[in-house]
């Protein structure tokens, strides 16, 4: 190319572009246009890239926008996590003490938090406010359960704790806050969370309370992870970065090893959609615009220009007018993705916002084939201009330019029917339409119809898929139970024979050499068991087998604990409202049903063999068990609201036997599920029409004959809550250690006889009479006792306090001494020995390994876990049982009426969850699998594969709606562009039908009316492409002069 011709080629590109400034409005209009085209595709790479990050927000929202915590952090030695390229900042919380229950310290960690922790965690309040007084306090509903000293703002709290190495008197503090706020549980949420203080003070008040030792006090580092990667593997991530720091770190888990869902394939066959139908819609924009820059470009022809020139120039000004597009339509939809999210982040107190790789090279692709396929377009339709335009020049070479060139074909008339007033505008639209010829007519409306098949097979093919997801969508997702974290055990009371037991008490006093010589060998709990029981059948039994001696007689107890889950399930706290709200509110939640099922109540049935039930491999000090392993719940129960649903699964496999419904409801009769025990055997001994006997929950008031001031919590919470009330209420009002003659080693070993300990209390609750009765009973009810010599005892010193030789007080105190004897006596009996509830077996259903599965199956929403024994029956027999043991303890305490945390009522510990479709984008089974695990939960997921199903209804929504979207578009863009088209075809002769008097109005409707019939074939869409077909005729017809 020489110097002149690129002289030249660089004069026509300026002049290309002075044009283009020239023309910037209807530049500016092709610009618009085609950056909407932009936007939408961008758009929907956006959509695809942040799906993955919205779902991590989600999880996010509940525990907490962080990666990794330190609980040991160290600033001097943060060099490992501090200066991690992925890692933020860290932000910081600490812990300053512990709450102390009497001498014992608790879980319940004292401190305060940053701001930054506090934004990052997405720590939020439920109500109140954060504390700004030193004598505020703000807890989260986790730690502020477990304290049960108020709810509400305003309630004050009492902090016991120590600030020394010892527990002794000057370093006991005790003070009293304002409950200001109350924070949405994380203590027990979050991974790591019992590492955080739940009990938050100002940061001068912690210095006021903290401990002196270093030890007790703890910096706690969260660091979040910067949004520059999207990892596959974040845990090896984590593994990789403990490794370093030589030190045990808390994995958000919960946040970073949940996979989100993300089907690949739909996504690229969504973008090669999107993609193609903007390509479309660009390409026809530009091929609009260049049609418009024909006549000045014939201008540059005549002139001179080469065609390679004027394809330049064309090159030049769509180039410029698709880069400008792209780039603002990507810009754009950045930005308004970016406002989205950080509208859905600040609802959430999250932020996320990615753009990858991958957007913006799909963007790039997107422009260059649509400069490709416009410059291909524009070189066709330039050679197809050339073509016509030497045809036209024939074809005038043969005719004379006054020569009328118009004939209509054939000679045929277009419509036989005149035109008149009537009919003006009907028969002027036919011969409109007519001009277009039958098969671009066909062709038209075969169009639509396609179109309006794939719409309906789009439809029906949605429809389909929702309805099979549908069939499936009332099974729960989720079925979890409240445990408590202890070791309870199964527990059998027997009372033994006094005169062997005494035998055997005597051998072992014997010399160890003797034993040694005759290789004695000491009995296991269940050959005591075996070979000293006695049943008892009532109270005088008891009395008749205890022993003077022992002022309770000789109770021993079997304990099954090993080889077994614990017994770990009650009916006493239930699920907190705070847990029940947070599970609700958990994005994908769609259902909570609620139910009572329990696991830490013994039964007992006449002719129970111990042996038959395993108690040798169960038993901890039993020769030859098998080796300990987590194997199942020895009794479960299933307490439910009776239904007819409920009912008619267990007629299914109850059969013959199956209880009669009225009786089952008024827990008369139960049904019973039987499975082996360890070693693969039934137990043969219960039987349908036997009575089973459910006895209370057992308790830990008492260690045989001793009661401990400091208990170690591994009893269950109930046992607990009736230990603290002894000790608040009997113990520290009543017992006075003066008057014991061991008081140092009471006060050194935190204990004393239970006997000693409480008469003093019922000395002072009951009156004289009361009084008078028990002590009588107690001192002549057991065999062997001298009758008369205690008789004498008590009318004796009963007349010294008619004579007023002894005030009342000391007269109530001697009395009070056996009368506690016989309260006690009467309680354990009640409680070792009498059943709380008893109910009829219906029927027992075996379950053997060819039922098993389809058992599980059908009682998986009642029955969240089978034990060896397990029995469905309803809530009045566990009402039943929890009054009686409510009653007993009443009597023992001598109330009127139980405070409400000895109280046994009806409270929800079971929860079954179901997930809308949308679960299988927001992460929630992840969600409420993390929130269930770290609140306490045992759980069975059976989402599995309903979220299969629900994926696939997603998948097919996502594919056919998208397609049916893209059918939508192509029907609407096609009739408009057509519409248009025969606007301006239609000009000239509208033209003259307006300069003879016609209206405007009288023009849109005789195009309204082709609009009209040709919209119908698609009737789907019609309104649509009628609203939109008149707004373009409208707007042409206005411009038509």
């Amino acid at each position: 190319m020489t110097g002149g011709e690129l002289f030249m080629n660089g004069r026509l590109i300026l002049l290309c572009l002075k044009s283009m400034l020239r023309r910037w409005k209807r530049v500016l209009r092709t610009i618009v246009t085609v950056f909407i085209a932009f936007l939408f595709v961008a758009g929907m790479l956006l959509f695809q890239e942040n799906m993955y990050q919205y779902q991590t927000a989600v999880a996010k929202k509940h525990f907490g926008d962080w990666f990794i915590m330190n609980p040991y952090y160290n600033a001097k030695k943060d060099n490992v996590l501090g200066e991690h390229i992925y890692l933020e900042k860290p932000k910081l919380a600490y812990v300053v003490n512990s709450i102390y229950d009497y001498d014992k310290e608790t879980d319940e960690k004292i401190g305060f938090f940053t701001q930054d922790f506090i934004h990052a965690g997405n720590i939020k309040l439920d109500k109140g406010e954060w504390p700004k007084e030193d004598t505020d306090v703000a807890i989260d509903w986790n730690t502020l359960l477990k304290l049960n000293q108020g709810y509400e703002i305003g309630d004050i709290i009492t902090i016991h704790t120590y600030t020394g190495p010892s527990t002794d008197e000057e370093n006991e503090v005790t003070k009293t806050y304002r409950l200001s706020g109350i924070i949405d549980s994380y203590t027990n949420i979050w991974q790591g969370g019992g590492n955080l203080p739940g009990i938050i003070l100002t940061e001068n008040e912690c210095g006021n309370i903290k401990h002196s030792n270093d030890i007790k006090q703890k910096n706690i580092a969260i660091y979040g992870m910067k949004n520059i990667i999207q990892e596959s593997d974040y845990e090896a991530m984590f593994n990789k970065m403990q490794k370093d720091t030589d030190k045990e770190m808390v994995f958000n888990s919960s946040v970073y090893a949940y996979k989100p869902w993300g089907n690949e394939l739909v996504y690229n066959y969504i973008f090669i959609l999107v993609m193609l139908v903007g390509i479309a819609a660009i390409t026809y924009q530009m091929m609009a615009y260049n049609m418009t820059r024909k006549y000045t470009m014939d201008i540059h022809i005549r002139e001179g220009a080469a065609r390679g020139q004027i394809t330049g120039m064309y090159m030049c000004e769509n180039f410029i007018i698709l880069l400008l597009s792209s780039f603002l339509g990507l810009f754009t939809a950045c930005q308004l993705a970016r406002l989205i999210c950080s509208a859905i982040g600040k609802n959430m107190g999250v932020s996320f916002f990615y753009i990858g790789s991958s957007t913006y090279i799909k963007m790039l692709i997107t422009l260059i084939l649509s400069v490709v396929i416009s410059i291909i377009f524009n070189i066709y339709m330039n050679i197809s201009h050339v073509i016509n335009k030497s045809v036209k020049i024939k074809i005038g070479k043969n005719h004379n330019d006054n020569e009328e060139r118009y004939v209509p074909s054939n000679n045929k008339k277009i419509n036989g029917k005149e035109i008149n007033n009537r009919n003006f505008i009907y028969q002027t639209h036919i011969r409109l339409m007519h001009t277009n010829g039958f098969i671009p007519n066909m062709f038209i409306r075969l169009f639509a119809l396609v179109m309006a098949a794939v719409m309906v097979l789009c439809a029906i093919n949605m429809y389909t898929a929702y309805k099979a997801y549908e069939k499936n969508a009332d099974a729960d997702d989720m079925v979890a139970y409240k445990k408590e974290n202890n070791t309870s055990a199964y527990v059998y009371y027997y009372n033994e024979d006094i005169n062997e037991y005494k035998e055997e008490v005597q051998k072992r006093k014997e010399s160890a050499s003797k034993y040694a010589a005759t290789d004695y060998k000491e009995p296991t709990e269940l050959e005591i068991y075996n070979k000293f029981r006695i049943n008892i059948s009532s109270y005088q039994d008891y009395l008749d087998n205890a022993d003077t001696e022992y002022i309770f007689g000789i109770d021993r107890k079997l304990t099954l604990n090993n080889n077994l889950k614990c017994a770990d399930t009650y009916i006493y706290k239930g699920i907190d409202e705070n847990t029940l709200k947070a599970i609700k509110d958990i994005d994908g939640v769609e259902e909570v049903r609620l139910g009572y099922f329990e696991t830490g109540r013994s039964w007992y049935w006449d002719g129970m063999d111990y042996n038959k039930i395993g108690a040798d491999d169960y038993i901890s000090d039993s020769d030859g068990k098998l080796d300990e392993k987590n194997y199942k719940y020895l009794y479960a129960s299933e307490y439910v609201e009776p239904d007819s649903s409920i009912y008619d699964i267990i007629c299914k496999y109850a059969g013959d036997n199956a209880p009669d419904y009225e009786k089952w409801a008024a827990g008369e009769l139960s049904v019973v599920f039987k499975d082996t025990n360890i070693r693969g055997q039934y137990d043969d001994t219960l039987q349908p029409g036997m009575t089973l006997n459910l006895y209370g929950y057992a308790d830990n008031m008492r260690n045989d004959q001793f009661v401990y001031h400091q208990w170690d919590g591994s009893e269950s919470e109930y046992s607990d809550a009736l230990i603290r009330y002894y000790m608040d209420n009997v113990w520290e009002k009543y017992v006075n250690v003066k008057d014991d003659p061991d008081t140092a080693d009471v006060i050194a070993n935190h204990k004393t006889w239970s006997w000693n300990r409480a008469y003093k209390y019922v000395s002072n609750k009951l009156s004289l009479d009361r009084l008078e009765e028990l002590n009588l009973i107690s001192r002549t009810c057991l065999s062997g006792s001298n009758v008369e010599s205690q008789i004498k005892t008590t009318q004796e010193t009963r007349e010294r306090y008619d004579e007023g030789v002894i005030s009342e007080e000391a007269y109530r105190r001697f009395l009070g001494r056996y009368a506690n004897t016989e309260l006690e006596r009467r309680y354990r009996y009640k409680t070792r020995y009498t059943p709380a509830a008893d109910t009829n077996v219906a029927t027992v259903i075996y379950i053997t390994d060819e039922n098993r599965d389809e058992i599980n199956a059908a009682f998986k929403e009642y029955i969240p876990e089978f034990g060896q024994f397990t029995m469905i029956s309803t809530t009045a027999l566990l009402q039943e049982a929890l009054d009686n043991q409510n009653e007993n303890i009443k009597q023992y305490f001598l109330l009127d009426e139980l405070p409400d945390e000895l109280t046994l009522k009806l409270k929800y510990n079971q929860v079954n969850i179901r997930y809308g479709i949308d679960s299988a984008l927001v992460s929630t089974g992840n969600i409420v699998s993390s929130y269930l695990g770290q609140s306490g939960f045992l759980y069975k997921s059976y989402s599995e594969e309903k979220d299969l199903l629900k994926q696939k209804t997603i998948e097919t929504m996502m594919l056919y709606g998208i397609s049916l979207l893209a059918a939508v578009f192509v029907v609407v863009a096609v009739s408009v562009l057509i519409v248009k088209n025969r606007c301006e075809k239609y000009e000239n002769r509208l033209r003259i039908i307006k300069r003879t008097g016609a209206k405007d109005t009288v023009l849109i409707r005789i195009c309204m009316l082709e609009c009209v019939r040709e919209a119908i074939w698609c009737p789907f869409v019609a309104i649509i492409v009628i609203l939109l077909d008149w707004i373009t005729i409208t707007l042409h017809i206005r411009e038509v002069k």
